[in-house]
């Protein structure tokens, strides 16, 4: 297929139809493959011809082999799981209650598939397929949601929680304080560099993607401010 053909392209959260259910399975009950046909459904009926599908964040948000995902150590309805996140939050309810149990129902919409042997990434390709798009998927290169909570986040893999491999949330404008949200993994160390090329060959390897994006943007710190010469030359 030409490139020049992909005109209409939708970039996909890999939350999007999680952050919505009712929305794409109105009638209830477990989370199932419906809600991604309908999700692509809607697509294809609004022009898009190609969809970009962000399967991940800083872990894997899809039934990974090769990477932490969301739901590793996850069972359904676990508070304590996802308590250490809450700090990532910029918006909390002011019930801790409520916000540790839609944390929880949103983990549970990615537990259902995951028990009904759905792979959702897998689904939204076969219904780009059936519905005429051009699956491609989007890689968050240095995602730092989990940031605030670095330690205890289930947001972050294992190589985030070890100071070693943070940046220190240095901004561009050295004069500017640093931002939790600019400390992001350090690319200087091969082991993160490791980290990200795993996700990709899984997603190339495994996946019947068309093509792939490397999304830098979101979020786009990967060294230390200054960069020095050789960091650039790295990446």
């Amino acid at each position: 297929m030409k490139l020049t053909r992909n005109r209409n392209l939708y970039n996909a959260d890999c939350c999007t139809i999680f952050y919505t259910p009712k929305l794409w399975q109105p009638e209830g009950g477990r989370f199932s493959a419906k809600a991604v046909q309908r999700f692509v459904k809607v697509l294809a009926e609004s022009g898009v011809d190609t969809l970009l599908i962000n399967p991940n964040a800083q872990i894997a948000w899809y039934p990974s082999k090769a990477v932490p995902t969301n739901l590793d150590g996850y069972k359904r309805g676990d508070r304590e799981f996802v308590r250490g996140s809450l700090a990532n939050n910029p918006n909390p309810a002011p019930d801790l209650d409520e916000n540790l149990d839609a944390l929880c129902a949103l983990q549970n919409l990615y537990l259902d598939l995951v028990e009904a042997g759905v792979d959702w990434v897998a689904e939204m390709i076969k219904a780009c397929r059936q519905r005429r798009l051009t699956p491609w998927a989007s890689v968050r290169m240095n995602d730092t949601h989990g940031a605030a909570a670095p330690e205890t986040s289930f947001f972050n893999c294992p190589l985030y929680k070890n100071p070693k491999y943070r940046l220190s949330g240095k901004l561009p404008n050295l004069k500017d304080k640093p931002f939790v949200w600019f400390v992001g993994l350090n690319y200087e160390f091969p082991e993160v560099r490791d980290y990200f090329m795993t996700q990709i060959r899984e997603l190339v390897n495994d996946y019947d993607f068309d093509g792939m994006e490397l999304d830098w943007t979101r979020h786009f710190p990967i060294f230390e401010m200054p960069v020095s010469q050789k960091n650039i030359d790295t990446i």
